[in-house]
C-alpha cells in the first residue's frame, strides 16, 4: 500500500513535468520570437542592400538606414540587425570559401530562413552580426528555459523530506 507521501510527489512529478515539458517544446520560439531576437523595424534598409553586413566579404562599412531619411537606424537589442535582401557569392569569390558548405549562395531575395548560421560562410563571412545576436539569443533563451527545472530540483528534496 503506498502512503500519502507517495501520493503526493507522484502529483507533483506529474504537474511539474505535465508544465515543464510542453513549455520547453514551445518556449525557445516563443522566447526568441517575441523578446529576444524579434524583426527589425521596417522602416530601415541597409545602405547598400545587396552587400554582406559584417564579416571577412564586407569591405568599409554597411550601415542601417531610416528608410525616412533621419539617417541611421536604431536596432533595439531585442531585434535582429537587418540582413541584405541579396546576395551573390561563389567559392571564387574568397580565398576562405574551403571552408563554406556550398559552392555557391544566390539568393534574389534573401530572408531569415536561408541564413544558416553554422554555414562559415553567414557566421564569419556575410552576416558576423546577426548570427552573433542569433546566438547570443539562443543562448538567452536557453537559460530562461532551463528556470523551471531549477526549481523542480530545489523542491524536490524538499517534497521528499515532507
Amino acid at each position: 500500500k503506498f502512503g500519502p507521501l507517495f501520493w503526493l510527489l507522484t502529483i507533483s512529478c506529474f504537474v511539474i513535468y505535465g508544465c515543464v515539458l510542453p513549455f520547453n517544446n514551445v518556449a525557445s520560439g516563443i522566447l526568441l520570437e517575441r523578446n529576444l531576437f524579434a524583426s527589425p523595424p521596417e522602416n530601415c534598409h541597409l545602405q547598400h542592400s545587396d552587400e554582406c553586413t559584417l564579416g571577412y566579404l564586407q569591405e568599409g562599412t554597411n550601415p542601417s538606414l531610416d528608410s525616412t531619411g533621419d539617417g541611421i537606424c536604431h536596432v533595439a537589442p531585442s531585434q535582429a540587425p537587418l540582413l541584405p535582401s541579396s546576395v551573390n557569392f561563389t567559392t571564387s569569390d574568397s580565398d576562405k570559401s574551403n571552408t563554406w558548405e556550398e559552392t555557391s549562395y544566390v539568393y534574389s531575395n534573401l530572408g531569415p530562413h536561408n541564413v544558416d548560421c553554422g554555414d562559415p560562410f553567414w557566421l564569419e563571412g556575410c552576416t558576423e552580426d546577426y548570427c552573433t545576436k542569433q546566438n547570443d539569443a539562443t543562448e538567452h533563451a536557453g537559460k530562461i528555459m532551463s528556470i523551471p527545472y531549477f526549481i523542480s530540483a530545489l523542491f524536490s528534496p524538499l517534497l521528499g523530506h515532507i
